[in-house]
């Protein structure tokens, strides 16, 4: 959905009136961040964000289910698949050491950490820049 959405959302709170780190941190993008979309263990696309974050409500489509609240924080990113996508265990043990040991995207063991958005430090970003090819 956000891929072809051209954004990134997410709710403002959870059923329990608390923000996750990894949705606040929509709130905290802006214009020429880069966004690594990673979809059943692969990066599947890559985006940059262009617009300031903003509160909007939950795009048609986003919650089958109706899980979460209408209200959320939303960035417009502007997606390009990979292709082929790279898949995140063929480059774990470089990319691993890159990451911050708290709110990481990657567990101790080594697997994806569930969760919308989390943020890289420089270092990792420059890494992943160089496995896509992307100046």
């Amino acid at each position: 959905h956000e891929r072809a959405g051209g954004y990134i959302w997410a709710p403002l709170r959870d059923k329990r009136g608390s923000t996750p780190h990894h949705w606040e941190n929509v709130s905290v993008v802006r214009p020429g961040d880069t966004v690594y979309s990673y979809v059943r263990g692969k990066i599947a696309a890559v985006g940059e964000v262009t617009s300031e974050p903003y509160e909007a409500d939950k795009p048609a489509g986003f919650d089958p289910e109706n899980v979460w609240e209408r209200k959320g924080r939303c960035a417009n990113v502007r997606y390009q698949d990979v292709s082929p996508p790279i898949d995140l265990k063929d480059i774990i043990h470089d990319l691993a050491p890159l990451l911050p040991e708290h709110y990481s995207p990657i567990n101790s063991n080594l697997t994806g950490v569930q969760g919308y958005l989390f943020a890289l430090p420089e270092s990792a970003g420059f890494f992943l820049r160089g496995v896509l090819g992307i100046r």
